[in-house]
């Protein structure tokens, strides 16, 4: 018996984040994509106060996002995993 209400529970849990994710969605898609009011001002004074050097740091990062380098450090990294005691 424990098991059918456990599965119960699992099912409601399951639609209830279903449910939660379709309102979030139509929100999200009703506004056409334009921020909140919070959002908004959050963003404009993260823009404002964010220092050069990080500016540098994420265009270099995006710069190197596609291409040779990404798939050099995928595989690096990949090699060091694989070569470590478990």
């Amino acid at each position: 018996m424990e098991r059918k209400r456990t599965a119960e529970f699992a099912g409601s849990v399951a639609f209830g984040a279903w449910a939660a994710f379709a309102v979030l969605a139509l929100v999200v898609t009703g506004r056409h994509g334009a921020p909140f009011g919070l959002d908004r001002t959050l963003l404009a004074w993260s823009l404002a106060h964010r220092p050069d050097v990080a500016v540098a740091v994420a265009r270099g990062i995006t710069a190197t996002g596609t291409g040779v380098v990404p798939d050099a450090l995928v595989v690096a990294a990949g090699l060091v995993v694989g070569r470590t005691r478990r």
